[in-house]
């Protein structure tokens, strides 16, 4: 499925001007607590976003039910209730002067290395930080959790008054957080 066979179904539906969002996200999490994985998930969510302009009025709906039935039922739906809201004739699309044209710098907001990561390179890299706290044999460490989690964002746009775009973006962070003994129990 994509933007444009979204785009379409708004189109029969009787909507003619509107955005559609295509996402999808991938990410791990693994933690560490006192040398042993405590958590390792991955998860992959891939879901479609409508802005509906109708008529002066305005509906925002989301969905990650994909299949082509469902997807002809939720936008269906979704134009029928945007017809149920308050007219307000201020929404409305962007004038498409205004879109973004192309030939900016890239913003460097994506790692093509992420995709090739592993999961047991990346539980290798939580498992070396968690026993750099551990190994260091610290007389006032209480616990030690390492916390590693990414994201690989991907998303297309389309409006249907003339702008088509996407953006990819990843993120990652590995952290250790500790608890150390203060005075007395403080902690």
């Amino acid at each position: 499925m994509d933007c444009e066979i979204i785009m379409q179904m708004l189109h029969e539906a009787g909507c003619n001007d509107a955005s559609v969002v295509w996402l999808s996200n991938i990410s791990e999490d693994i933690t560490l607590i006192g040398g042993e994985i405590d958590k390792l998930q991955r998860s992959e969510t891939h879901a479609a976003a409508l802005n509906i302009f109708l008529e002066g009025r305005q509906g925002f709906f989301y969905t990650n039910e994909l299949d082509t039935d469902s997807l002809h039922r939720f936008v269906r739906r979704a134009v029928e209730t945007t017809r149920l809201l308050v007219p307000d004739e201020a929404r409305r699309l962007a004038d498409p002067e205004r879109y973004y044209k192309g030939g900016g710098a890239d913003l460097l907001n994506y790692d093509a290395s992420m995709p090739t990561l592993s999961t047991s390179s990346k539980l290798q890299l939580a498992q070396a930080s968690h026993h750099e706290v551990l190994d260091a044999h610290h007389p006032l460490l209480v616990s030690a959790e390492t916390r590693y989690s990414d994201n690989i964002h991907h998303a297309v746009f389309l409006i249907s008054n003339g702008f088509k775009g996407e953006e990819q973006s990843t993120r990652c962070m590995l952290s250790d957080i500790v608890s150390v003994r203060g005075e007395g129990e403080a902690r």
